[in-house]
């Protein structure tokens, strides 16, 4: 029964499962993901803008898949993802590629602080120092990267340029998980970078009017482009005919040259041997990762799962060996003393017989009611006969009949046929009629 309720269950999870199609509704984020925010049409959108020889996707760091004197001029490096993880190295190598006339577009909710600090020079802030004492202070309000904030809502409204509106109308840009509106962190740019201190801030795009989210930071020949909403490019958002106009207007600032795709730095691991080395390397990819990223393994997975945990409740119990059915036991003696005395009737010796039945009808009073059947006086004889009187529920004139007959027989130097078959009538009605 646990067996068919076990097989039921998994055929009922399975029929759920592949009857209706199910969406995978994380941020992803990856060139090669259709799910709702994945960055599939993005990436198909940029790469059908450049021949195929100009179109790369970098799953390495960008100094071991290239070198800085192999990049042509007019490049572009873009990274899409929810938090980009850039080493010191990393950093350098990305500051010398836009030094030399390149753009780099960095659609993250948080940047690495080194990065930041280089472009924006945040160390360096007036407001800090009148801060009141207990305050928390500003740079430090936020789990992301600085110096941004958090706005909370389902929707936004987003838009391209701060004083001139490349839009006509704002992409109304919404949170949707598992098919419903949900609340969510819209990440922007605190407003203290968009002041006279930080002149080469370049204000390009923002949402609900106030909240700035996309900057251009010159760099040498070359700029870096910030943006801190990467959900208005995923596949959910793209789709919609407004955001892509809002996409035309964000890549309208790419180069002519050729696009860089960095699939590298959105995965991260601390330093091995140092945990106070805050560089970032990409995290080793096990087999379990592979298995977890794909949706068909990652259902198998689970059933996998789920089929050990339901043996482990119902199968794991240590199994009984099955108790062999034990035939009754049966009281023979009645047969044995029959064929015994078929015996006897041909050799003749009719005492013989007789002392034998007599003996088996006390090996039976002793089995069957647990009576001592010994006596050595009259008056043990017949407390016996009275007990066995009482237990047979036969009456004691029967059982006196039978002793009287084994006393003739004991008796006797000779048995004659009459008497042999009277002692076996009365132990005949005895077997048959006792309790």
């Amino acid at each position: 029964m646990i067996v068919i309720l076990v097989a039921a269950l998994l055929g009922l999870l399975l029929w759920w499962y592949f009857s209706s199609d199910r969406l995978d509704w994380r941020e992803k984020y990856t060139p090669d993901s259709t799910d709702p925010y994945g960055g599939w049409v993005m990436k198909e959108l940029l790469s059908a803008s450049r021949d195929s020889a100009d179109f790369h996707i970098l799953s390495d760091t960008l100094y071991r898949e290239t070198r800085i004197d192999s990049f042509q001029t007019k490049g572009n490096y873009i990274f899409l993802g929810r938090q980009i993880y850039l080493d010191s190295l990393e950093i350098d190598y990305l500051l010398s590629f836009v030094e030399k006339g390149n753009s780099a577009f960095l659609i993250s909710k948080g940047f690495n602080d080194l990065l930041v600090d280089t472009l924006i020079n945040y160390d360096i802030h007036p407001w800090q120092e009148e801060a009141d004492e207990g305050e928390t202070n500003f740079w430090f309000e936020s789990m992301y990267a600085y110096p941004l904030g958090t706005y909370n809502d389902s929707i936004i409204y987003a838009n391209i340029g701060v004083d001139n509106q490349h839009l006509e109308q704002p992409y109304r840009a919404r949170w949707v998980y598992d098919e419903l509106p949900v609340e969510h962190r819209w990440i922007y740019w605190k407003s203290q970078i968009d002041s006279e201190y930080y002149t080469q801030i370049e204000r390009l795009g923002h949402f609900n009017g106030d909240y700035l989210n996309f900057i251009r930071v010159q760099y040498g020949e070359g700029s870096f482009y910030l943006h801190t909403n990467p959900e208005l490019f995923s596949n959910f958002h793209l789709r919609e005919e407004e955001c892509y106009e809002y996409f035309k207007q964000v890549f309208s600032h790419l180069k002519e040259g050729p696009i860089y795709w960095d699939e590298d730095n959105r995965y991260f691991q601390s330093a091995p041997g140092n945990s106070s080395d805050m560089s970032l390397y990409k995290a080793s990819e096990g087999p379990l990762s592979f298995i977890l990223g794909e949706k068909m393994l990652r259902s198998a997975w689970y059933l996998l799962l789920l089929g050990v945990l339901l043996f482990f409740l119902f199968g794991a119990r240590r199994n009984q060996r099955v108790v062999p059915v034990m035939n009754k036991n049966e009281n023979t003696s009645i047969e044995y003393s029959e064929t015994v005395g078929q015996l006897y009737m041909r050799q003749g010796n009719h005492r013989s017989l007789g002392l034998l039945k007599m003996r088996l009808f006390l090996a039976f009073i002793r089995e069957h009611y647990g009576l001592r059947t010994s006596y050595n006086s009259s008056q043990e004889k017949e407390q016996l006969i009275h007990r066995i009187a009482l237990k047979s529920d036969l009456g004691e004139q029967n059982v006196k009949d039978i002793f009287a007959l084994h006393q003739a027989i004991f008796n006797a130097s000779e048995v004659s046929n009459e008497m042999l078959i009277r002692l076996h009538r009365r132990l005949e009605f005895f077997y048959n009629e006792c309790k």
